[in-house]
C-alpha cells in the first residue's frame, strides 16, 4: 500500500495551536486519520473483498481498475467519518465495506460499484453504515 500523505489544517483558523484541540486532537478523538491522501490505487485484480485494496479515511484516487469489477476496501464505518473515492480508471471498480458494514442501508459486506470517472463521497452518520453521495 502507498503511504498516504496526510494534511492537518486548523479547523478554527489560522494560529489555533496548529489544528489541535485541547486535550488531544480531533483525529486522535475520533481515532481516524481525516486528511489522508492516497495516489495511483490499483484496485484489486479478480475483486472480492478479503483481497481488496484497503481505502484511506480522506480521499482516495483509483488510477488502474484493469477489468470491471476490480476492488477496493473502504475503512471501518466510523460515526463522522467520511471517505472519498474518485475512479479515474477506465472500468467500474467494486467498492466493499468492512465485513460487518453496510452501504446505503444494504446487506453487510456488499459491495457497490462505482463507474470510471465517478466522484463519490461514502459518509457516515452512524456506526456501521457508510451512505454514498456521488457524481453524475
Amino acid at each position: 500500500m502507498a503511504n498516504p500523505t496526510y494534511v492537518f489544517p486548523s479547523i478554527f483558523g489560522p494560529g489555533f495551536n496548529n489544528g489541535v484541540i485541547p486535550g488531544g486532537s480531533l483525529d486522535s478523538a475520533l481515532a481516524i486519520d481525516l486528511q489522508a491522501t492516497l495516489n495511483g490505487i490499483t484496485a484489486h485484480a479478480g475483486g472480492g473483498s478479503t483481497t481488496a485494496y484497503p481505502l484511506v479515511y480522506g480521499y482516495n484516487h483509483v488510477s488502474t481498475c484493469a477489468s470491471n469489477n476490480d476492488s477496493v476496501l473502504l475503512p471501518v464505518a466510523k460515526i463522522g467519518a467520511s471517505v472519498t473515492v474518485m475512479n479515474g480508471s477506465t472500468s467500474t471498480v467494486a467498492v466493499f465495506p468492512q465485513t460487518a458494514d453496510a452501504i446505503n442501508g444494504g446487506t453487510a459486506g456488499v459491495s457497490i460499484t462505482q463507474a470510471n470517472e465517478v466522484h463519490a463521497i461514502y459518509c457516515c452518520p452512524i456506526a456501521g453504515n457508510w451512505f454514498r453521495i456521488k457524481s453524475a
